[in-house]
């Protein structure tokens, strides 16, 4: 518990997830991402929710994107249009780190 209180949340392994849907949601739950690896199709929609009881935000480590600060149980949808890996982070608790890869769109 104390972890959690200072955001460092689980951890816990994940399997990372290629997504084919044109719009697919990443949950922040425990002060974690989840999914914490995702991969999709460059125009995805993707929905960031905080379902914990503090703010928080997925904010691009280059600066490419953010969701901007989530209260909770509040949500955004961003598009995601340029191919690449983006590292993204909580910036309010850093060891909150997700990877989104964004690839051309697959037939």
């Amino acid at each position: 518990m104390h972890d959690r209180m200072h955001g460092i949340g689980s951890q816990a392994p994940q399997t990372p997830v290629v997504a084919d849907a044109t719009q697919i949601t990443v949950e922040i739950r425990d002060f974690d991402f989840s999914p914490r690896d995702l991969t999709v199709d460059a125009g995805t929609e993707v929905t960031w929710v905080n379902r914990d009881s503090v703010p928080h935000d997925a904010t691009d480590e280059k600066g490419a994107w953010s969701t901007g600060m989530l209260k909770q149980g509040a949500s955004v949808t961003l598009t995601v249009d340029s191919p690449g890996t983006f590292r993204d982070l909580c910036t309010i608790h850093l060891n909150m780190k997700a990877t989104l890869t964004v690839v051309e769109e697959r037939l």
